[in-house]
C-alpha cells in the first residue's frame, strides 16, 4: 500500500493495473487512461503539469448546488480531507466534502474487459442528503497516436445508443477499412440504496460541457440543469450517466460504475446485464486481489518491489526532473530518431535505459527485467535497453552474462521486439548513438548511482515554491468609461462587419460565447499563428502541422489557450487578461479580425487595455503591440507576463522531453 495525503505532488504519481488484456493508469489526482491492448477507451495524453484527462465522477448536493469530484480532478479541490491509497488490486480514493465522506474504489475485472469505479457516498450530517452523481469520459476507441494527432476527426466515426433494458450506454467505431475490426464501448451502473427518479444521460460533450467551459465548471453541473439524454452521431462523444440517490443521515449508499469493451453489440449488453447486479461488482474486488498474488508468486516478487515497479512506471509516462541530469546530452543531440532503428529501437515507445559497467552489476540486469515483465503485464509497453559500458577487453565475461540472463528470462522472445529487451555495447557503437539513447530515455538506471529505488526516488527534486506577491488594499476611483460604438453590417447580436475599417468586430458580452471559435488565420507565407475571439492562439513556422511552436487544442468546445498575456496590479494582487481567455470577467470584451492583424479591447480594474498581434512581414516574428491607460484617480504598478506552451513539433507529449530552455545573455 502507497499512500498519498494529496494531489500536489511534484509528479503524478501512478497505479497500473491489468488483467493481461485490459489495463488502467490513474494519477492520484484522479485521473489517467484505460485500454484494451494498444486501444485507448477514452481521451487522455500525457500532462505533467496539469494532469486533467481520464475518467471523473461528479458529486452535487441538490440542497446548495455545491459540486466536486470524486478525486482531486477535474474540480480541483481537495476537500476537507483528502487521502488516495494504491494497494497492489485496487486504487482508492477518500474525500470529505461537508457533511458527505466520499470513498471511490477502482479496479479491473479479471473475468471480462471491464474496469469497476465503486463509490460510496456516507452522510454524516443530521439531515437526509439528496445528491446527484454524475459520470464522464470522452471516448475515443483508437490508439493514442491517432486520437492526439487529429481528435476532431477522431470522433466523427463514433457513434452512441442508450439502452434501457439492461439500462446501458454503448459507443461504437465505424470501421475505416477492411482491416479494422469493430469495437463497442459500454458504461452502466449499479446502485445500493435508493434511488430517486429515472437515469439521466449525454453522449454529446457541448450539451454536458458547454462551448468556452470546461470540465472544470460544466454546464451540465450548474444549478439543477438535467441531462439532454442525446445519442447518435454526435460531433464530440462522451459518455455520461446521472443518478440520483437520498441518503439518510447515518446511512451509505454505494454507486459502481462498469465501464467495459468487446467486439459486438450483443457482448457489451451480456456485460451491461452482468454488472447492473451488485455482487458481481464486488465479485471484481474479490478477486483481483487473489490475481495479484498470483503475478507475484509468479514473478517471485514481494510487495515491495511492486511498489518499487509501479513508482518506476510514472517516471515512466510522466516526465521526471531527472531529465535535468541529462540536460548536456538532451542539448546536445546531434541525430535522429531515425539513428534509434539501426539497433532495432523504434522510439515510439518510451525507453528505459540500464548501464552496466563492472562484472557485479548483473544483478542490476535481473531487477530490471523483472520490472520490465511487471509493466508488460500491467500493460505499459516499454524499450529496456541494457548498456554495456564496460572497458573493451578481448574476453567480454559482462556482455556475455547479460546475454545469458535476458535469454533465460521472459524477454528472450522479445529481444530486439518493440516492447522488448535491447543488448548493446557501448564499444561497438558510435559515441553519438550512445549519447543520442542517453537523451531519449525516460528513465536512466545508473549501476554506479547506487541502488535502484535511491535513483528513482532522487529523480523527484522539490522545485522551491515562488513567494507570494505581498498584496496591500488600494482604494482608486474609476472613471465613467464605455468602447466606441461602431456601426456594423449583418449584426448578429454577437459580431458584425465594420466596412469603414474592413475588420469583423466581435463584442462578447454578459460572458456570452460564439458557437464557436471564430478565427483570424495570419501569416506572412512562412510564418503565422491563427487566434480566436477568446485571444487562444497557436504558432507555426513553414508548416502549421509539422512544426507548430506553441500547441492548438483543435476543440472547438473549450478552445484552451497555448499562449495567454496576463496583467497583475502589483500592489493589491489583481490578475486579468485583455482577452476573454484565459480569465474571463463580466464586462465586455471587443475583439477586432482584420486583414492580417487582430485586436482585442477590455476594461478592467480601471485599466482600459488594447492588445493587438500580427506577424512581422519579412521575418519569422509574432508581435503583440499593448497599450494601456490608467481609467483611475491614482498611480499603479502593473505587470505583464507573456506565457507560451512549447511544441516545437507536431505534439507537445513527443517533443516536451527534447527541448531545453536557457537565458540569452546578449
Amino acid at each position: 500500500r502507497v499512500l498519498f495525503r494529496s494531489p500536489k505532488t511534484e509528479m503524478p504519481e501512478t497505479h497500473l493495473m491489468s488483467n493481461g488484456s485490459y489495463s488502467m493508469m490513474i494519477s492520484n489526482s484522479g485521473s489517467g487512461y484505460s485500454k484494451k491492448d494498444d486501444m485507448l477507451i477514452y481521451r487522455w495524453g500525457e500532462d505533467v503539469t496539469q494532469d486533467s484527462n481520464g475518467m471523473f465522477f461528479y458529486m452535487k448536493d441538490i440542497n446548495n448546488h455545491k459540486f466536486w469530484s470524486s478525486g482531486y480532478e477535474p474540480c480541483k479541490n481537495e476537500g476537507e480531507n483528502y487521502k488516495v491509497v494504491f494497494s497492489l488490486d485496487r486504487a482508492e480514493f477518500s474525500r470529505k466534502d461537508g457533511d458527505i465522506l466520499t470513498h471511490t474504489e477502482i479496479s479491473i475485472s479479471n473475468e471480462d474487459n471491464a474496469e469497476v469505479r465503486r463509490i460510496s457516498l456516507t452522510n454524516h450530517g443530521n439531515e437526509t442528503k439528496i445528491l446527484e452523481v454524475t459520470s464522464y469520459c470522452e471516448v475515443t476507441l483508437s490508439t493514442l497516436s491517432a486520437d492526439i494527432v487529429h481528435p476532431a476527426f477522431s470522433n466523427l466515426f463514433i457513434s452512441t445508443e442508450f439502452v434501457e433494458s439492461p439500462l446501458c450506454i454503448i459507443a461504437d467505431r465505424r470501421p475505416r477499412s477492411k482491416d479494422h475490426k469493430r469495437c463497442f464501448a459500454m458504461q452502466t451502473v449499479a446502485v445500493e440504496g435508493e434511488t430517486i427518479g429515472t437515469v439521466q444521460y449525454e453522449t454529446s460533450r457541448i450539451n454536458f460541457i458547454g462551448r468556452g467551459k470546461s470540465t472544470f465548471n460544466p454546464a451540465a453541473m450548474e444549478n439543477d440543469v438535467p441531462l439532454k439524454n442525446s445519442t447518435g452521431a454526435v460531433l464530440d462523444p462522451i459518455i455520461s450517466i446521472r443518478e440520483r440517490i437520498r441518503i439518510k443521515p447515518g446511512e451509505t449508499c454505494k454507486i459502481a460504475y462498469t465501464t467495459a469493451v468487446g467486439t459486438t453489440r450483443e457482448e457489451v449488453i451480456d456485460l451491461a446485464q452482468k454488472y447492473r447486479e451488485m455482487h458481481n461488482v464486488k465479485r471484481v474486488f474479490e478477486l483481483s486481489w487473489t490475481q495479484t498474488q498470483v503475478e507475484m508468486k509468479y514473478l517471485g516478487i514481494k510487495s515491495s518491489q511492486a511498489n518499487l515497479y509501479q513508482l518506476m512506471a510514472s517516471k515512466i509516462l510522466f516526465l521526471n526532473t531527472q531529465l535535468k541530469d541529462r540536460s548536456d546530452y538532451i542539448k546536445n543531440i546531434k541525430k535522429g530518431q531515425s539513428s534509434l532503428w539501426a539497433y532495432g529501437i523504434s522510439g515510439d515507445v518510451p525507453i528505459v535505459l540500464l548501464i552496466i559497467k563492472k562484472d557485479t552489476d548483473i544483478d542490476f540486469v535481473r531487477q530490471m527485467l523483472n520490472a520490465h515483465e511487471y509493466w508488460s503485464i500491467k500493460g505499459l509497453k516499454v524499450d529496456l535497453v541494457v548498456l554495456n559500458d564496460q572497458n573493451i577487453s578481448y574476453v567480454q565475461f559482462l556482455q556475455n552474462s547479460a546475454r545469458d540472463i535476458i535469454s533465460s528470462s521472459h524477454a528472450r522472445d522479445k529481444q530486439g521486439k518493440q516492447g522488448g529487451v535491447f543488448l548493446l555495447s557501448s564499444c561497438s557503437i558510435p559515441k553519438e548513438d550512445v549519447d543520442l539513447i542517453k537523451a531519449a530515455a525516460r528513465l536512466v538506471i545508473d549501476s554506479e548511482k547506487g541502488l535502484i529505488i535511491t535513483q528513482v526516488k532522487n529523480s523527484s527534486k522539490v522545485i522551491e515554491e515562488v513567494k507570494n506577491l505581498e498584496v496591500t488594499k488600494v482604494q482608486y476611483i474609476r472613471k465613467p468609461f464605455s468602447f466606441k460604438e461602431r456601426k456594423l453590417e449583418f449584426y448578429n447580436e454577437i459580431g458584425g462587419f465594420d466596412t469603414e475599417s474592413n475588420e469583423y468586430v466581435i463584442k462578447l458580452k454578459e460572458r456570452r460565447e460564439t458557437p464557436a471559435p471564430w478565427i483570424n488565420v495570419i501569416s506572412n507565407g512562412n510564418f503565422g499563428f491563427h487566434v480566436s475571439e477568446s485571444g487562444s492562439a497557436y504558432t507555426w513556422c513553414k508548416n502549421s502541422r509539422e512544426n507548430k511552436v506553441t500547441p492548438w487544442s483543435n476543440d472547438w468546445i473549450c478552445d484552451t489557450p497555448g499562449e495567454a498575456l496576463y496583467l497583475r496590479d502589483e500592489q493589491d494582487g489583481s490578475v486579468w487578461s485583455i482577452t476573454s481567455k484565459p480569465i474571463r470577467d463580466d464586462s465586455e470584451y471587443i475583439i477586432s479580425h482584420g486583414f492580417g492583424y487582430s485586436t482585442f479591447q477590455h476594461e478592467a480594474y480601471g485599466i482600459i487595455g488594447t492588445l493587438t498581434m500580427f506577424a512581422a512581414i519579412n521575418s519569422n516574428t509574432k508581435v503583440y503591440i499593448l497599450k494601456l491607460a490608467n481609467n483611475t484617480d491614482i498611480e499603479r504598478r502593473l505587470s505583464i507576463t507573456y506565457y507560451a506552451q512549447l511544441v516545437m513539433g507536431v505534439f507537445p507529449q513527443n517533443t516536451s522531453q527534447y527541448i531545453s530552455t536557457y537565458i540569452d545573455e546578449e
